[in-house]
């Protein structure tokens, strides 16, 4: 039977997760996955995105690593998000929402197709700061029925800002400042992360693409002292969620998304001069109006504490893409 979900989900996610419980008990009836969903996650310029082109490379030239011959696919968040944006460069949360839909029906689409003789391993590269972020698709593994694995790309903030600076699409040193500040690492203490073999750590500091990659295939090896990767999730233990406080509510929400702001302005590019002022004013407001319109969407839903922490986090994630792509507008028409 169906795992329920514990995290507010979109239309999307609804409908493919009522549909999945005969895609898990076929897994379950063979007692052997055929289907990976690996996350690469990290700060921007931290190496993701290469990382998960060489370990393709490596899996497709060699097909006896991790276990044996399998399909392997790279999606990425914010390739589908530009796909969909009507306007490049400028930033819509409802064009953000709908590359949420779209890149959770393509893992459904590319996992569901699996088969014992044909499997499949996806590779999901996107920031994934927090907790929550994460474990929708921790939650999406277990739905389907899948191995699920989460790899960190580790590197110090410094050395991110200064890759990123040399990109060719670069994002404003203050999201990177914002999400080095609230990053959530596994912890041992934190029940799904803490579970033997989901969550490894690379050094992406120093250490070419390819070495981590060696460091990664050597985690997973025979004897390499982990899991088999394609051993199963164990079995879940269910912890009853409870329901935040709803008038700590608006301010949580205030305090999250006034740090964005306060990190944005500190750290804006020089040019922007007193479109600084501007900026402040235009981001005050909208904080003001998203503290607000949280706070009912909570307060009407009862939402569980699990739900709660993803549905903020999930506020947060669009309200720091819309800053930044007011930055980058307002940098460009400068530059222009």
């Amino acid at each position: 039977s169906n795992v329920s979900p514990t995290w507010p989900m979109t239309a999307a996610e609804a409908t493919l997760a009522a549909g999945s419980s005969s895609h898990a008990e076929a897994v379950v009836a063979n007692d052997e996955p055929s289907a990976c969903l690996l996350l690469v996650c990290g700060l921007p310029g931290c190496g993701k995105t290469s990382f998960c082109r060489e370990l393709l490379t490596r899996c497709q030239q060699d097909t006896s690593l991790l276990g044996g011959p399998a399909e392997w696919h790279h999606l990425s968040f914010d390739d589908i998000e530009m796909e969909l944006r009507e306007v490049p460069g400028q930033f819509e949360p409802a064009t953000w929402r709908a590359a949420r839909d779209r890149s959770w029906e393509k893992a459904t689409e590319i996992i569901s197709s699996a088969k014992p003789r044909d499997r499949v391993v996806l590779l999901l590269d996107d920031n994934m700061y927090y907790r929550s972020m994460r474990k929708r698709w921790y939650r999406l593994a277990r739905e389907l029925g899948c191995v699920y694995r989460q790899v960190f790309l580790v590197a110090p903030k410094e050395l991110c800002l200064e890759r990123n600076r040399v990109r060719e699409q670069r994002v404003p040193d203050f999201s990177i400042h914002h999400m080095a500040d609230v990053f959530q690492p596994p912890e041992d203490g934190n029940a799904w992360e803490a579970i033997q073999g989901v969550s490894m750590t690379l050094d992406s500091s120093f250490k070419d693409t390819r070495c981590q990659v060696e460091s990664f295939l050597a985690g997973w090896s025979e004897g390499g002292g982990s899991l088999p990767f394609w051993a199963p999730l164990p079995p879940e233990c269910h912890v009853e969620a409870r329901v935040p406080e709803v008038q700590s509510v608006a301010h949580v929400c205030d305090v999250a998304l006034r740090r964005i702001v306060s990190r944005a302005l500190e750290h804006a590019p020089p040019c922007l001069g007193s479109a600084r002022a501007t900026l402040a004013k235009q981001w005050g407001l909208k904080k003001s109006q998203l503290t607000k319109h949280f706070a009912a969407e909570v307060k009407a839903t009862g939402s569980a504490e699990d739900a709660f922490e993803a549905l903020l986090n999930d506020l947060e994630s669009s309200f720091l893409k819309s800053c930044i792509s007011d930055v980058q507008n307002l940098s460009s028409a400068t530059d222009a």
